[in-house]
């Protein structure tokens, strides 16, 4: 007995000795796993119960003025355009620099979801953040980029305060309102190499953040930087159909999760959702139009609004009848930006910039159900802010308040430096020159006056008009 006693604790105490070794090793290994992740979710999700509070006040449902007269004298509230004047752009050896000096234009600005940021990118590729306090804008921070810069984003709840950028060359960054890198995400091809975005969005829960490449696009986990975790492609060569070439915009569905509308640079655009992670629907992916450049749902998720590379008109998509034009909102867009537009939280106005140098109002209430299917509508109300092109545009989520960006691409009247002998005609000749397809037609330059460089050439000056303007409707 005493034998078997003996034999029995001997063969036990190994086995309680291997347990115990594994248990250390398992809480060694999920210790270190906790320290990975900690150090791996950079940037953290917002709080659900922190969402609400986030933002005490709303924007309220306010008709505007109904006298055309207020909006012909309307004045900006502020004009911010010192940061933006010659000496802020590098030099990056552009031969147009000695015909007209710098040019540095505001492409796009964005409000925070809180109302209290700014951010604007511009030519010189620096994205900057002004601070919005006192009913008053204050430059904060000033963020270089390595190249230029296709699209910026914020995140979509106030708590999390930061927001994406995509340039030239470069991985998508999350920064603070400080200027401090966050994360990265990088797209990677088959060959293992780095692509760029040209789009971005949010998922509407602030999980994941959905980048727009060349024929497909790449869904990254926001809690942790590096690869893709998955994609989808818009396109497959020997397939037909899809949607070739570059994701130029994207925009989530407000009341379905997972659905989102995606446009191409070949003028489609497509609804897809991350359950099939393949295209359900293209609405005009038939047409090889224009580059659609900016897309926005209504908030209650049935109307899709399209804008396109310089067509004159935001096609509006009835999406409980797929491929349906519901209507076209007439704009003058003659340049090769991006114009961007927006509607308000209560879908009662279509806001819209444009290359005359106005801001152009719809009322979408009246004009939708007075008009007939696929007609044209015009704006109701117009606003001329700037003598070059509004191609920017953000509405305050509080305030009755609109921020607009300026600025456009002038080209030099080269026919005096080719040939010089015919440069002591008639200055009409100078009038009627084309200066670039931006001011020769007609998009707000009202007869810029010529002055004469250092250097013995003429400029239009006076047609520069690169800013952030704020417009108030209500005091």
């Amino acid at each position: 007995m005493g034998f078997l006693l003996q034999q029995i604790r001997a063969d036990n105490a190994p086995s309680d000795v291997s347990t115990s070794q594994r248990e250390s090793s398992i809480t060694k290994k999920n210790t270190a796993s906790e320290e990975i992740t900690s150090k791996e979710q950079i940037v953290s999700l917002p709080n659900k119960n922190l969402i609400h509070s986030a933002v005490v006040e709303k924007r309220e449902n306010k008709e505007l003025p109904n006298d055309s007269s207020f909006f012909a004298d309307l004045k900006p509230a502020q004009v911010i355009s010192n940061c933006f004047n010659e000496g802020t752009t590098p030099d990056f050896g552009l031969h147009i620099h000695r015909f007209i000096g710098e040019n540095n234009y505001v492409r796009s600005c964005r409000w925070s979801p809180d109302g209290n940021w700014l951010l604007t990118d511009s030519v010189d590729r620096i994205t900057r953040l002004f601070l919005y306090s006192d009913s008053t804008l204050k430059l904060h921070h000033k963020l270089p980029l390595g190249g230029l810069i296709y699209d910026t984003q914020w995140a979509p709840f106030a708590t999390q305060n930061c927001f994406l950028t995509t340039s030239q060359g470069q991985p998508i960054h999350c920064w603070d309102i400080d200027g401090k890198l966050l994360a990265s995400y990088r797209g990677i091809n088959d060959m293992d190499e780095l692509e760029h975005a040209y789009s971005l969005s949010f998922s509407l829960d602030g999980q994941c953040i959905f980048g727009g490449y060349r024929n497909r696009l790449r869904i990254f986990e926001c809690e942790r930087s590096g690869k893709q975790s998955r994609e989808i492609k818009t396109f497959v060569k020997g397939k037909f159909g899809g949607q070739k070439g570059i994701v130029s915009a994207l925009s989530m569905c407000p009341t379905f999760g997972g659905v989102f509308a995606v446009a191409s640079s070949n003028g489609s655009v497509g609804l897809y959702s991350t359950l099939t992670n393949s295209c359900d629907c293209l609405l005009n992916g038939s047409s090889d139009g224009p580059a659609v450049t900016h897309l926005q749902y209504s908030s209650d998720g049935n109307l899709l609004f399209a804008g396109l590379r310089k067509k004159p008109s935001i096609q509006c998509f009835d999406l409980r009848m797929p491929g349906h034009l519901l209507a076209n909102y007439q704009r003058t867009v003659e340049t090769n930006q991006r114009f961007f537009f927006q509607l308000d939280p209560f879908d009662r106005y279509l806001y819209s910039g444009s290359s005359t140098g106005e801001l152009l109002i719809f009322n979408c209430k009246i004009n939708v159900q007075l008009a007939e299917d696929g007609k044209e509508v015009e704006p109701t109300f117009r606003a001329k802010c700037s003598k070059s092109a509004v191609a920017g545009l953000s509405l305050h989520p509080i305030h009755q308040l609109v921020a607009l960006s300026t600025g456009q691409r002038i080209f030099p009247d080269l026919l005096p430096e080719l040939f010089p002998e015919n440069e002591s005609s008639s200055s009409s000749a100078h009038d009627q020159s084309v200066w670039g397809s931006d001011v020769g037609k007609g998009n707000g330059a009202e007869g810029g006056e010529w002055t004469e460089k250092e250097n013995g050439r003429k400029g239009r000056r006076s047609e520069l008009d690169n800013s952030v303007k704020l417009l108030k409707f209500y005091e």
